[in-house]
């Protein structure tokens, strides 16, 4: 019951552009105007009297457009300010929309097991987002490993070993939210007025 109402939830996720509106805004275009950023930067420090011997255009390149840092500055920075706008489109998707088109009762009485079809939303909410904030991240260091094979040429390290499973304990960690937004679109009939 529970993984019928998931793979369901999942399935009509798929066709909504919100969803990839969301994936491209955080794993593309963050992570490319971070590259072009250090990328100007580096381009009017690099040969000035701030940077003769060229380590501060490359400690900014390292810092700032490597796999790492860009997975690490998604992580640190760009996802603590998307955490709560994405948990509560997903959240207002899985209850809000069905609730704003008067289809709330039918879906919860249509099976006999209303806890079932809340679980069964909310796991889907937690696979939807797990699968947003993994696939910027895996974006983010695609495009930090084409950027330093093109524009930066600098060595590769970082310790992704402790970054990864921060990675995923953020996967965890977006309950909370989504939580909450569940539980203020099932108070609040209009999906906007809940977002």
């Amino acid at each position: 019951m529970i993984f019928r109402v998931m793979l369901a939830e999942l399935r009509k996720a798929r066709f909504k552009k919100r969803f990839w509106i969301l994936a491209i805004i955080m794993g593309v275009l963050v992570p490319l105007l971070q590259v072009l950023t250090a990328y100007f930067v580096t381009r009017s420090v690099d040969g000035s009297s701030l940077d003769s011997g060229g380590n501060i255009s490359s400690a900014i390149a390292q810092q700032a457009a490597t796999a790492y840092s860009l997975t690490r500055n998604f992580l640190g920075a760009a996802l603590p300010f998307f955490v709560l706008p994405i948990s509560a489109i997903v959240g207002s998707f899985l209850i809000g929309e069905e609730r704003g088109y008067k289809m709330w009762k039918v879906i919860l009485v249509a099976q006999p097991n209303r806890p079932g079809v809340l679980t069964g939303k909310f796991l889907a909410g937690l696979v939807l987002l797990s699968i947003l904030i993994l696939s910027a991240a895996l974006s983010s260091a695609l495009i930090g490993f084409l950027a330093n094979a093109v524009l930066f040429q600098i060595p590769l390290e970082g310790d992704w070993g402790t970054l990864l499973p921060l990675l995923l304990l953020q996967c965890v960690v977006v309950a909370a939210p989504l939580a909450l937004s569940m539980l203020l679109s099932s108070l609040i009939a209009s999906p906007a007025m809940s977002l």
